[in-house]
C-alpha cells in the first residue's frame, strides 16, 4: 500500500511540474501544494509583472484546476491514515518529499530564466519604475534637559519643617530656604562727626581740610615764587585765595575776570576787596601742593623719570590727597549702611598722570574716575581712590576691597551696583565680617543657572519670559549665606545679598508704584510686593550720588590747563560737603530742647547750604 501511494504521489507531482513549465507559472511546489490544501493561504506572486504574464498565469490556473481534486484526495488519504502505521512508511514519505522539493526548485530556476528572456524582448511594454523619494534626514536626538527648579516660587514662605526639600544645582543653589545669622553692627559710636559742635562753618571745614595743609602750601608756594623774584605769600593770603574759590561757586560767571569788573552789574565787592586780580593770577600760576624741588619732572634720565611718575602719579598733590582722606576716615563715624560707586571729575585736557575715561552716556562724558566709599543715608565721603594712568583694568572686587579696607570687620552693610557686585565679592566680604547687597548682571559668574537667560540654563526660555510676568513677582535662590533674587518691576532686576533673609514680610516689604488702572488706564499708586533686598537697595544705594549732588550745587572747580588742579578742587568740595553734613547734624532741630548742649544762636539753626558756603568763604 505504501508503494502504491508513493507512486501515485510521484505521478501527481510530475504532472504538476509539467503543467507549470507549459503555462509559465512562477509558483514553487510548496506554495502550490499549500494553496490547494488550504483555502486560507494567499497567493505569492511578484508585485510588478507585465500584463501578458498575468494572462498566462490565469490560463495556467484554469488548466491546473484538474489536479486540485487529485491533491485533495491524496490529502484526505494522508489524513485518514491510522496512527499505528509503521515508522518506515513515514520515513519513505519524508524522503520522497525532499526529492520532489529539489525538483520543484529546479523548475522555478528554469522558469525565472524564461521570464528574464521575455522581459528583454518586451522592454518597450514594461512601464518605467517610479523614482523613489529620498527620506529626509532624521533630526539629531535632543539633549535630555537637566532637572530644573519648579516654574514659580513667587512670595516664598519662611523656612519650616514642612517645606519641601528641593535639590541643589552643581553650584549649590536651591529653593530650599534657611535662616541666615545676621550679626549686630559693631562700628564706632556715636554716629556722625566725632568732634565738638561749633557755630563757625570754618571750624567744620578745617576738621576735614586742616590748617597744617595750608601752612605746607604756603611753604611750597614760596619756593616757586623765589625763582622769578615774586612777592612771597603767607597763610592769610592763601586762606583768602581758597575763600575766593569757594565764593566763586556761589556766584558763577563765564569769565573769572568779571568779578573785578568796574560794571556795577558784574562787580563782586566781596571778591574784589579780598584780593586783587593780578595777585590772584600770580597765586594761580605758582601755587604748589607738594615740594617742587622733588618734582619727578626734574629728573634728567627719561627712563627713571617715567618710572617715578608712574609709581607716584599724584605727586603734585599727594600730601593733600592723603591728608584729606585720613581726615574723612577719622573725623566721622559712619553708620551701618555704606555705598561704593564711582564719581567723575570733569577734565577735557590731554596731558595727565591719571587715566582719563570717556563715557558718552554719562552726564560727565570725559574726565577722571574716582572710586568713592560714602555713607548711604547722608552722602558723606569716607574714602576714595583714583584710577591711575597706565595701569591695567583691575578687577572690581579688588578695587572694592581696597576702598573698604578701613571699615571691614565691623559688620557694615555695603551696597554696590552691577559694576562691582559678584558672588566672589560677596564671599570675600563675608569672610571679613561685612555684608553685601547689590544689583548684579544677569550673566555674572556663579549665579543660579535656572534664573539665567544664557545657554547654561536648559530651561532659559522660562527665565526670559520673566519680563512678561506681573509686577511684583520675584524668585529666590539660596547658596549658604548668599541670597539671589530676581524681581519683576518695570524691568527685571537681579540682586545678590548676604545680609537679608530669603522671604518677605507681607505687611512691610512693599513698594509704592504708579501702575495704570486696568479699566481707565490712569496711573494710580498701589503697593507692589518686593523682596527685602530690592527695597533696601533702592533706599541705600544712592550715597555717592547724594554726595555728587551736594558738590555740584556750589562747586569751586574752574577751567584749568593743569590736571592736578581739577583734583585739588575736588578735594576742596569734598571737605566742604562733609563739613556741611556735620554742621547740619550738630544743629538739627532735635537738639533745641536739650539743656545740656551749648547755646546756639537762632541763625545757625536755620542756616541753609548757601549761607553756610558764604560764611565759609568770607
Amino acid at each position: 500500500m505504501a508503494a502504491s501511494s508513493s507512486k501515485s504521489e510521484e505521478e501527481f507531482l510530475d504532472n504538476a511540474v509539467a503543467t507549470a513549465n507549459e503555462t509559465g507559472c512562477l509558483m514553487s511546489l510548496h506554495e502550490w501544494s499549500t494553496e490547494e490544501g488550504s483555502s486560507s493561504v494567499q497567493e505569492s506572486q511578484p508585485e510588478s509583472q507585465p500584463e501578458e504574464e498575468r494572462e498566462d498565469e490565469e490560463d495556467g490556473d484554469g488548466e491546473s484546476e484538474d489536479g486540485d481534486g487529485d491533491e485533495g484526495e491524496n490529502g484526505d488519504e494522508g489524513e485518514s491514515r491510522d496512527d499505528g502505521e509503521a515508522i518506515e512508511e513515514e520515513e519513505d514519505e519524508d524522503e520522497s518529499k525532499d526529492t520532489l522539493d529539489d525538483s520543484g526548485g529546479q523548475g522555478d530556476e528554469d522558469e525565472d530564466g524564461d521570464d528574464s528572456s521575455e522581459d528583454d524582448s518586451d522592454n518597450s511594454d514594461i512601464p518605467e519604475p517610479t523614482p523613489t523619494k529620498r527620506r529626509r534626514p532624521q533630526p539629531a536626538p535632543r539633549r535630555k534637559r537637566g532637572k530644573v527648579q519648579p516654574e514659580s516660587d513667587n512670595v516664598p514662605d519662611p523656612p519650616s519643617v514642612y517645606q519641601p526639600d528641593y535639590p541643589c544645582d552643581e553650584d549649590g543653589w536651591t529653593r530650599t530656604l534657611h535662616n541666615i545669622s545676621i550679626e549686630a553692627f559693631r562700628g564706632k559710636t556715636p554716629h556722625g562727626a566725632c568732634f565738638r559742635r561749633s557755630d563757625s562753618p570754618l571750624n567744620y571745614f578745617l576738621h576735614f581740610f586742616p590748617l597744617s595743609l595750608l601752612l605746607s602750601i604756603v611753604a611750597w608756594t614760596n619756593v616757586r615764587l623765589k625763582k622769578p623774584r615774586k612777592v612771597l605769600t603767607n597763610i592769610r593770603e592763601i586762606r583768602a585765595w581758597f575763600g575766593v574759590h569757594v565764593l566763586m561757586g556761589v556766584v558763577k560767571v563765564n569769565n573769572y575776570r568779571l568779578y573785578w569788573s568796574t560794571h556795577p552789574a558784574l562787580h563782586n565787592t566781596a571778591i574784589s576787596t579780598t584780593m586783587t586780580r593780578n595777585r590772584f593770577d600770580t597765586l594761580n600760576e605758582y601755587l604748589a601742593c607738594n615740594d617742587p624741588q622733588k618734582d619727578p619732572e626734574l629728573i634728567k634720565d627719561k627712563a627713571e623719570r617715567y618710572c617715578t611718575k608712574k609709581k607716584h602719579p599724584l605727586y603734585l598733590l599727594q600730601p593733600i590727597w592723603d591728608k584729606v582722606r585720613d581726615q574723612c576716615l577719622h573725623q566721622y563715624n559712619a553708620a551701618r549702611e555704606l555705598t561704593v560707586d564711582e564719581a567723575m571729575i570733569k577734565y577735557r585736557g590731554f596731558k595727565s598722570c591719571v587715566r582719563k575715561f570717556f563715557m558718552p552716556l554719562k552726564p560727565i562724558r570725559a574726565g577722571f574716575k574716582v572710586y568713592v566709599l560714602a555713607e548711604s543715608s547722608t552722602g558723606t565721603t569716607l574714602n576714595f581712590m583714583v584710577h591711575p594712568h597706565g595701569d591695567k583694568p583691575s578687577k572690581m572686587a579688588d578695587i572694592t576691597m581696597k576702598v573698604t579696607k578701613h571699615h571691614l570687620g565691623r559688620y557694615h552693610h555695603l551696597y554696590t551696583d552691577k559694576l562691582y557686585t559678584s558672588v566672589n565679592l560677596a564671599n570675600l566680604l563675608l569672610q571679613k565680617s561685612t555684608y553685601l547687597t547689590g544689583a548684579v548682571k544677569s550673566n555674572s559668574k556663579g549665579l543660579p543657572k535656572d534664573l539665567l537667560t544664557t545657554s547654561a540654563n536648559p530651561d532659559r526660555q522660562r527665565a526670559a519670559n520673566a519680563k512678561k510676568v506681573p509686577r511684583g513677582t520675584f524668585y529666590i535662590r539660596q547658596n549658604g549665606s548668599i541670597i539671589a533674587a530676581m524681581w519683576k518691576d518695570s524691568w527685571v532686576m537681579m540682586t545678590l545679598s548676604t545680609g537679608h533673609q530669603g522671604w518677605r514680610d507681607p505687611l512691610h516689604h512693599t513698594v509704592k508704584k504708579k501702575i495704570p488702572h486696568p479699566d481707565t488706564g490712569r496711573l494710580i499708586k498701589s503697593d507692589i510686593p518686593a523682596p527685602p533686598q530690592a527695597i533696601d537697595y533702592t533706599r541705600y544705594m544712592g550715597g555717592v550720588d547724594r554726595g555728587d549732588q551736594l558738590r555740584s550745587y556750589h562747586t569751586c572747580s574752574r577751567k584749568s590747563q593743569f590736571w592736578w588742579k581739577k583734583l585739588l578742587y575736588f578735594r576742596i568740595d569734598i571737605a566742604r560737603v562733609n563739613a556741611w553734613i556735620a554742621f547740619k547734624q550738630h544743629h538739627c532741630p532735635e537738639d533745641e530742647d536739650d539743656d545740656e548742649e551749648e547755646d546756639v544762636s537762632s541763625s545757625t539753626k536755620t542756616m541753609s547750604h548757601t549761607s553756610f558756603i558764604v560764611q565759609l568763604g568770607t
